[in-house]
C-alpha cells in the first residue's frame, strides 16, 4: 500500500520497480506457460480410449445382440415345465378362460356321476331335493342339534322334561279353567265334592283375643234364638227388647216396669215414664247416699193422701 503519490513516476522508485516486473498490457503465452503442454485440439471422436477402458469395453456385448437358450441360466428347465400354447383347449392340454377369466361351459363335464359338475339349473340344487337320512344329527349328541324351545322366546324342540309333563296332561284338558261349584260336566266340574261340611272346633277363634273375633256390630240380623242369651251362670247376648220405655232389664235377665202400677182411689192409671207429685207442701229430694229419692207429703186434717204404689226399681222412692 502506498500513500498519496506525488511528483513524477521517476521519483517513485518502489513503484517503478514493481511495474518493471509486470508484462505489457498486450502480450501472449504458450501452452507450456500455463501448464497445458500436452493439450491439442483433437475432437472427442478422434481421441483414442485408454487401454483399461478398451479392456472393459471388450468384455461387454453389443447393444443389439441375441442369446441362445443355454446362455440364460435355468431358462431351459423353466420352459420345460410350462404348457405349450398349442395345447390350449386341446386334448390332454389345458382349458382356456373366457374374456371374464372364467371357464366356459364347453370346458366342463356335466352329469351326476363322480368327477362331473352340476349345472345351476340342476334340480338337485332346488328345495325339492330329498335329503339323505340325517335325523340323528339333530338330536342330543348329534352334530347339528336343534335347540330346545325357549319360553316366550325362540321356537325349537321340547325338552325331555316338557314331554313328560305333556304326557301327564289329560286328553281334552284346557288351560287355566276355573272350577265351578255348580258345573255338572266339563273341565270346570268339581268331582267328589262333599254335600255337607263339618267345621272343626274353632269357637276360641271367635272369642276376644282369638284369630277371627266376631264383632257384635258386624253380626247379621237377629233372630228369636234364645240359646245365646246371657244367664246368671254364663255370659251371652242381650235378650230381645220389649220396646217399652218404661221397662228395664233386671239382673235375673227379665225386663220389668219401673213401677208396677199407679191407681187413683183404686182406679189404675196408665203407666207413664214420669211420676209427678203436686200439692201444697209436697217436696221431692235426691238422696244419693241411700240410693233413693225422698218424697215428703204432709198429712191433712181432713184426711191423708192415699197412694197405691208398688215400685220395682234399682233405685227406690221413699215416701215420708
Amino acid at each position: 500500500m502506498w500513500g498519496d503519490i506525488t511528483g513524477t513516476l521517476s521519483n517513485q522508485v518502489d513503484l517503478q520497480t514493481a511495474l518493471d516486473g509486470k508484462s505489457a498490457t498486450s502480450h501472449s503465452h504458450t501452452k507450456a506457460d500455463v501448464g497445458l503442454g500436452s493439450v491439442d485440439n483433437t475432437s472427442d471422436a478422434a481421441k483414442p480410449v485408454s487401454t483399461a477402458t478398451q479392456a472393459g469395453l471388450d468384455g461387454k456385448a453389443p447393444t443389439s445382440h441375441t442369446h441362445a437358450e443355454g446362455d440364460i441360466t435355468g431358462l431351459v428347465s423353466d420352459l420345460a415345465a410350462k404348457e405349450v400354447a398349442a395345447n390350449k383347449n386341446a386334448a390332454s392340454g389345458y382349458a382356456g378362460l373366457s374374456a371374464a377369466s372364467k371357464l366356459t361351459g364347453s370346458q366342463q363335464t356335466y352329469g351326476t356321476a363322480v368327477d362331473t359338475a352340476c349345472q345351476g339349473n340342476d334340480t338337485r340344487l332346488s328345495d325339492a331335493r330329498v335329503p339323505t337320512t340325517h335325523a340323528a344329527t339333530h338330536v342330543t349328541g348329534g352334530s347339528d342339534v336343534i335347540a330346545s324351545a325357549v319360553a316366550a322366546g325362540n321356537a325349537g324342540l321340547m325338552t325331555g322334561a316338557d314331554k313328560t309333563k305333556l304326557d301327564g296332561v289329560a286328553v281334552g284338558a284346557e288351560v287355566n279353567v276355573n272350577a265351578d261349584w255348580n258345573a255338572v260336566s266339563g273341565d270346570a266340574q268339581i268331582l267328589n265334592k262333599p254335600s255337607t261340611f263339618a267345621p272343626a272346633a274353632h269357637a276360641a277363634s271367635h272369642k276376644s283375643g282369638g284369630s277371627d273375633v266376631v264383632l257384635l256390630d258386624e253380626l247379621g240380623a237377629p233372630t228369636d234364638v234364645t240359646i245365646l242369651n246371657a244367664s246368671t251362670t254364663a255370659h251371652g247376648l242381650l235378650r230381645k227388647l220389649t220396646g217399652s220405655v218404661l221397662n228395664f232389664l233386671r239382673a235375673d235377665g227379665n225386663f220389668t216396669s219401673v213401677y208396677q202400677q199407679v191407681a187413683d182411689e183404686g182406679t189404675v192409671l196408665a203407666q207413664q215414664p214420669t211420676i209427678n207429685f203436686i200439692g201444697a207442701g209436697v217436696s221431692v229430694a235426691d238422696n244419693p247416699g241411700a240410693s233413693r229419692t225422698d218424697v215428703t207429703i204432709p198429712g191433712g186434717g181432713g184426711g191423708g193422701i192415699s197412694l197405691g204404689l208398688a215400685l220395682a226399681s234399682a233405685r227406690g222412692c221413699n215416701f215420708q
